[in-house]
């Protein structure tokens, strides 16, 4: 697909931070914190710059121990990203893992989103864990902060990029 087909308006858009309810915490190794966001705000993201003008298809594979699913956003009647995600079937100590067909699909259509910009500053946020307790802001305060300043640096591209563009530009009306 021709890159040129979305606009640097919906690059913005497509861009811009998640609310804060949309996102939640993991603890991971080192002391880390990661963010993350649910399918649906990704799904929301889609549906807010380009209506109906997208579409995404999904094939999941059945690997033996585990699912794997390839996910093709497709944009404008084009195939624009694609990617993949993978779950295992089982757990340790042979639980099944009765989400994973799901799991590998969602994997797969949120790593696609990524790959044009949405949540991928998920990706980027240096959340630790505090080392003084008196100086620990959660990792919810911290995101935030990461987000208020991706925000600010967005509006001032966003007010670059649209200098004399009207609301009827941006909406093709």
């Amino acid at each position: 697909m021709n890159v040129d087909k979305i606009s640097k308006v919906e690059d913005i858009l497509l861009r811009r931070p998640f609310s804060i309810s949309d996102v939640s915490f993991k603890p991971g190794g080192f002391g880390k914190v990661f963010a993350h966001a649910d399918p649906r705000a990704y799904f929301n993201r889609l549906n807010e710059v380009f209506g109906s003008n997208w579409n995404n298809s999904v094939e999941i594979i059945d690997a033996g121990d585990r699912f794997v699913a390839t996910n093709s956003i497709n944009i404008y009647h084009e195939v624009f990203r694609s990617d993949v995600g993978e779950a295992m079937k089982f757990f340790k100590g042979d639980k099944t893992n009765e989400n994973a067909a799901s799991t590998a699909q969602a994997q797969a259509f949120k790593r696609s989103c990524v790959s044009i910009g949405i949540g991928e500053y998920l990706y980027h946020l240096d959340i630790s864990k505090g080392q003084e307790q008196e100086k620990i802001r959660t990792p919810e305060q911290r995101f935030w902060d990461a987000m208020e300043e991706q925000n600010r640096d967005l509006e001032k591209v966003a007010t670059q990029l649209t200098e004399g563009i009207t609301m009827s530009d941006i909406f093709n009306e």
